[in-house]
């Protein structure tokens, strides 16, 4: 990994700012790093990135990068297979991997991790993805009347299951925190007040996330998709900073 795609960022506001790599391919990736290295904290590598090298590109990032890599995967399988992959994927010194909620899925990845003897990555469930509604997680067969009780009910699993931490929208995270405090959250839908929801239905500034306790956000399109990636990472880090002032 060449120096240049180091990350420069020391401060606690960079530390909390996630940029989700969705991009075609490992070079445009490299560019993204390169671009938002000063402002951004970890990068995260989610499915799309995965089909084109990612996960090869994560290890060496994980190990020559100086970053926290974040490997948006939710396993979802039997058992033994995600003890065997949470096994394997240990050995790329990524900081955090998602599974889905589900208890035997948790336990297994949290074998998987204990079968390495490692001490990453942290183990994060899936709550409800932001890109869906309370329509949606009907048609899906979950008996909620609210997208906040299912998302509740999930993290309880989580917890209970011994999760380091969940996936969930701002609008659920303080519940979460409140009722489950060892818990970390991280939130995604994170959009400016100026950007576009695209295809989230359930988003949040960067201050209404950190307002809710969140410990991390996850950023995507606003800066991948910009003209001047550099540019929307500073104005992201500067909403960042400004929100923990007016929190402390």
């Amino acid at each position: 990994m060449e120096n240049s795609l180091e990350t420069r960022v020391t401060d606690e506001t960079g530390k909390k700012i996630i940029l989700a790599l969705d991009v075609p391919d490992i070079e445009s990736a490299k560019e993204m790093i390169f671009q938002t290295r000063d402002f951004i904290g970890t990068y995260k590598i989610g499915l799309g990135l995965t089909m084109s090298g990612g996960l090869e590109f994560a290890k060496i990032l994980a190990e020559y990068g100086n970053v926290e890599v974040f490997l948006d995967l939710k396993l979802f399988d039997i058992g033994a297979t995600v003890t065997d992959a949470v096994s394997r994927i240990c050995d790329f010194g990524v900081s955090i991997l998602t599974v889905h909620g589900d208890p035997y899925v948790v336990e297994a990845a949290l074998k998987g991790r204990e079968k390495a003897g490692s001490a990453k990555p942290d183990i994060y469930a899936v709550t409800v993805l932001t890109s869906l509604d309370i329509k949606d997680t009907t048609e899906a067969g979950y008996r909620f009347d609210r997208i906040d009780e299912l998302a509740m009910y999930r993290a309880n699993i989580a917890y209970r299951a011994g999760a380091d931490g969940v996936i969930a929208s701002a609008q659920e995270c303080a519940k979460i925190k409140d009722s489950f405090g060892s818990l970390k959250v991280i939130t995604p839908g994170i959009r400016s007040a100026s950007a576009s929801a695209n295809d989230q239905k359930r988003t949040a500034t960067p201050a209404e996330a950190l307002r809710a306790g969140a410990d991390q956000i996850v950023i995507g399109r606003e800066v991948t998709q910009s003209q001047n990636p550099l540019r929307a990472a500073q104005k992201i880090h500067e909403e960042m900073k400004s929100a923990l002032a007016n929190i402390a």
